[in-house]
């Protein structure tokens, strides 16, 4: 008799567009290989996120989207802004749990005690909580917590952020996130057979700070069977055309954001003044208002979530990664790679990945000269841009192939549902 897998996302599994739809869609797919599959995405106005997973016929596939958390949404609003953490701390779940509210959480029990699991996948820290809400559900279910990032360590280094720049209000929010992240995952650490994460780095940072030992790698994967650009059909040597930077990446999330309105208020204006024409394509889902109008600059295109992403690779020169802190890896370096296409990236944006600098990509100090400069290094020296996209091109494929990374996960589901 097969399995049965309860593969719980706060996002529809994709194929491609969102960077963790990307990876939750492996998790489905090594599930549909081990057994029958019930996926339940937890998330507030769901949009689309990219490219269709695949599905197995036979799978159920089911959208919660049950309002929000009101406790958490009072808290965010709570004043004086100085109580938030306090009271974020006494409530002890995360802010990106917003979407398990009292009717999703009941929804989500109504569904697990119809299908009755042998093991259930959480992704993401986030969906934590559940295992509180629904322990007479879970009680004979192995449990399986993909935590993907280091999601404490990422609020910790915009903390130091905000805190050197002087927002001690700000740093005591994220901090309290972080604080609050660590213990959700000490507290259910005894009822997960097996946490995993994207990188040694989120393993190591992990292993150092909590009291957990069952950590598995599980890398992001991209698949190898990607469409000869036309872009990098073009002869090399000096550009004959306006060149095009690009980003790709969800555009509501904090590190992306910070890192796009660094970009066009400091950067993109020296990168102006060194070429003419240059052209610069941002494209994502959700932008905020304060993005937007950056984005109407000179130069630049905004495209909102993209129904397809080859045709921007065709076009791009190079794919910027301007982030300024964060955590994980970053699978949108590993796409541009796939699509033969050169990164600029900051070393903050490349964390987790174990790029040569220079040879798999142009890595950058987080300064906007630097940074500028680099951009013009990968679009000034096309013969230099070819050979690193080459070598970042085969990095993903001995590295990062989804198919190879998919078949690993199944032989790790298998293990865990026989033990």
């Amino acid at each position: 008799m097969r399995p049965k897998i309860a593969h719980i996302s706060p996002v529809m599994p994709a194929l491609g567009g969102n960077g963790l739809a990307m990876r939750t869609s492996m998790f489905s797919q090594a599930a549909e290989q081990t057994g029958d599959v019930l996926v339940m995405a937890v998330e507030i106005d769901a949009g689309r996120a990219g490219e269709d997973h695949p599905f197995r016929p036979d799978t159920r596939v089911i959208r919660v989207d049950e309002g929000v958390d009101t406790r958490l949404l009072l808290i965010t609003r709570s004043l004086p802004i100085e109580s938030r953490p306090g009271l974020l701390a006494a409530y002890g779940k995360p802010l990106t749990s917003m979407a398990l509210s009292a009717a999703a959480i009941a929804r989500i029990s109504e569904q697990l005690t119809a299908f009755d699991p042998d093991l259930v996948i959480l992704s993401r820290a986030q969906m934590l909580p559940l295992v509180d809400a629904l322990q007479d559900k879970l009680q004979h279910a192995r449990l399986l917590v993909d935590l993907d990032d280091d999601d404490g360590a990422l609020c910790r280094s915009r903390a130091a952020y905000e805190r050197d720049a002087g927002f001690t209000d700000k740093a005591a929010w994220l901090d309290a996130q972080a604080d609050i992240y660590d213990a959700v995952i000490n507290r259910h650490a005894d009822a997960v057979e097996l946490f995993t994460v994207a990188s040694r780095d989120v393993v190591r940072s992990i292993e150092q700070r909590l009291a957990i030992s069952k950590i598995g790698l599980v890398p992001n994967g991209i698949s190898s069977a990607t469409p000869e650009p036309a872009a990098k059909q073009r002869e090399a040597g000096t550009p004959t055309s306006a060149p095009v930077l690009m980003f790709v990446g969800n555009l509501s999330y904090g590190p992306n954001v910070d890192g796009m309105c660094w970009f066009l208020e400091e950067v993109w204006p020296i990168l102006q003044n060194r070429i003419t024409g240059l052209n610069l394509i941002v494209a994502g889902s959700n932008p905020g208002e304060h993005l937007t109008g950056l984005c109407r600059q000179d130069g630049v295109q905004l495209i909102v979530s993209p129904p397809d992403l080859v045709p921007l690779y065709e076009s791009a020169d190079a794919v910027i990664i301007p982030l300024r802190f964060g955590s994980g890896s970053r699978i949108k370096i590993l796409e541009a790679g796939a699509h033969d296409v050169p990164v600029v990236s900051t070393f903050a944006g490349a964390e987790g990945l174990d790029l040569r600098p220079g040879t798999h990509a142009i890595l950058s100090d987080e300064t906007a000269d630097t940074f500028a400069g680099a951009c013009l290094e990968c679009l000034q020296n096309r013969d230099a841009a070819r050979a690193r996209s080459a070598a970042l091109q085969e990095f993903v494929r001995q590295h990062h192939d989804r198919q190879q990374i998919v078949a690993g996960l199944r032989r790790t589901l298998q293990t865990t549902v026989a033990d």
